[in-house]
């Protein structure tokens, strides 16, 4: 698709079909989406890691609901055909992290900093992978802090290697 490097993205856990997913995902906004006669302007779309697609069987992104659920759909089985017609739905903002961070849980409850998003305002206050969040002290207050509405000035307590640091960053909606 070319849209896995040199833009932003958002850091997000696939959710789709087909066994074990990639543990994480990008989330992008492509320019426009074609199907046939329908566009779609800058919707969002989750892209796999090449490496990991093809260990998939060559799937690089999925149209999630968000995308499918604007269309009415129908197949034609024999002849192989899937047949597409724009519905009236309207589309459905899509959630992500605006502070481009992934964290997960370590056994011990604590946040750890385990991917940064490309264009990020976690990239451009300087978080690092790794990064272990000291405040907030559990991962999920460090969960709803991070998932506050674009525009909140958050200062983390970040554990860098046994060196407390202060990194500052806006929650941004930068997709």
């Amino acid at each position: 698709s070319g849209l896995f490097t040199g833009r932003a993205f958002a850091p997000q856990r696939t959710r789709g079909f087909g066994g074990a997913a990639p543990k994480l995902s990008r989330l992008v906004r492509a320019g426009r989406l074609e199907l046939g006669p329908l566009a779609l302007k800058r919707p969002f779309v989750t892209l796999m890691d090449p490496d990991q697609s093809i260990a998939m069987g060559a799937i690089d992104g999925l149209l999630g609901l968000p995308i499918i659920t604007l269309f009415d759909i129908a197949t034609e089985v024999g002849p192989g055909k899937l047949w597409l017609k724009r519905n009236a739905r309207l589309a459905t903002a899509d959630p992500y992290a605006r502070s481009g961070l992934w964290i997960d849980r370590t056994p011990g409850g604590i946040a750890r900093v385990t991917a940064i998003g490309g264009g990020s305002p976690a990239e451009a206050a300087g978080i690092a992978v790794g990064d272990t969040v000291a405040s907030p002290a559990t991962f999920d207050a460090a969960m709803r802090t991070l998932g506050d509405e674009a525009g909140r000035e958050i200062v983390l307590k970040l554990d860098r290697g046994g060196t407390i640091i202060d990194k500052r960053l806006v929650l941004a909606d930068y997709l």
